[in-house]
């Protein structure tokens, strides 16, 4: 939600499609990798659990976090290059 509410403010500023992403990319792309991998480091904690439901859950929820961090910096990139303009009419 925060890349693609960057994304389109600076579509609706003016900017090219690549030129948004890269744009994009750099102000809020470090905010959603610190969040994700704070989340991780905070489920990774829960592996050292006894219990075996909380840490197969605890890992299988790291994993995840992991696997939604990639697609937010690299499957969304590449859909908003392949998209442009056409993802919110300016």
């Amino acid at each position: 939600i925060h890349l693609l509410a960057r994304y389109r403010e600076e579509i609706l500023a003016g900017a090219e499609a690549r030129e948004a992403v890269v744009r994009t990319i750099m102000t809020a792309g470090r905010p959603v990798l610190l969040t994700s991998v704070m989340l991780t480091l905070g489920t990774i904690v829960l592996v050292r659990s006894e219990f075996v439901a909380v840490r197969d859950f605890s890992l299988l929820f790291a994993v995840t976090l992991v696997a939604a961090l990639a697609c937010d910096l690299l499957l969304t990139t590449v859909i908003l290059l392949y998209l442009g303009r056409r993802v919110f009419k300016a």
